[in-house]
Formats: C-alpha cells, sequence, structure tokens
C-alpha cells in the first residue's frame, strides 16, 4: 500500500509541476504583451510629425527641402584605426529636426576600428538650416556619407 501512495504522490507532484510550469509560461506571455502593448503606446504619443524626405525624382511628395548644413566638422580617426590603418565610408541616416539638430543616428553601412563611433560623434556636433515644407521647417531624414582617409 505504501507503494502505491509513493507513485501516485509522483504522479501527482510530477502534474503539479507541469501545471505550474504552463501556468507560468502563459502569464510570461502575458506579460510580455502587456510591456510590448505599453511600449507601443508610449512611442506613439512621443513619435511627433514623421519624418520626411527629401524631395527627387525618386522622392514623390510629401516631401521636403533639403537641410542646409550650417556647422559639419570632420570626423576625427580612432587610434585602433590609425594603427590599422583602416580607411572608407561609414554611412549614416539620421533626421534633422526642426530645430536643425541631428537626432535618431543610425549607422547603415559600416566600417569597424572604431570609425562608425568617431562618424557618430561628428555627426552629433553637426547643425543645420531645419529642412522646410511650405516654408516651415519640418524634420528631414537624411543619408550622410563620412569618409575617413589616411594621407
Amino acid at each position: 500500500m505504501l507503494r502505491c501512495q509513493r507513485r501516485g504522490d509522483t504522479l501527482v507532484r510530477t502534474m503539479l509541476i507541469r501545471f505550474v510550469s504552463s501556468l507560468s509560461g502563459v502569464l510570461i506571455l502575458l506579460g510580455a504583451a502587456t510591456v510590448a502593448a505599453t511600449q507601443a503606446s508610449d512611442t506613439s504619443q512621443k513619435a511627433g510629425p514623421v519624418p520626411l524626405k527629401v524631395c527627387s525624382k525618386e522622392n514623390a511628395p510629401p516631401c521636403a527641402n533639403a537641410p542646409k548644413p550650417l556647422f559639419t566638422p570632420d570626423p576625427e580617426y580612432s587610434d585602433k584605426a590609425r594603427k590599422k590603418k583602416c580607411r572608407g565610408t561609414v554611412l549614416l541616416e539620421t533626421v534633422v529636426g526642426t530645430d536643425g539638430v541631428p537626432r535618431d543616428i543610425r549607422v547603415t553601412q559600416p566600417q569597424g576600428c572604431g570609425l562608425n563611433e568617431q562618424a557618430i560623434q561628428a555627426l552629433q556636433k553637426w547643425r543645420f538650416e531645419p529642412g522646410t515644407r511650405d516654408g516651415k521647417p519640418v524634420p528631414v531624414s537624411l543619408m550622410i556619407e563620412m569618409d575617413f582617409r589616411l594621407y
């Protein structure tokens, strides 16, 4: 009789562990969905106007006039890149806000050797006359190339 009870206890314990595990999984999924929904609503509230692209043959309206660069300091070479004699072009995507300051900087064509970080640091210092649409400043999405050459 003791053997039967032990087997029964083991079976009950196993079933209980499985139930708790599956319940934990469901709770984790519900928690993740709640967090994702909260983050999505936070982003939609924080996001301002959608950045426009610069008017060109490829970009049909709605588009904007390009921001004009006012201050464009060159990027510095990192010590690592200088030692390894790395060179090349880092392609960055950014949004120039209505205040002429670049935001949301992303590297779209990396080079490595610390050049990506140097390009981002340099672009953060750049200042623009904001892009316009119908004479009003608007955020504009831009692609910026930073060339690194050793002479």
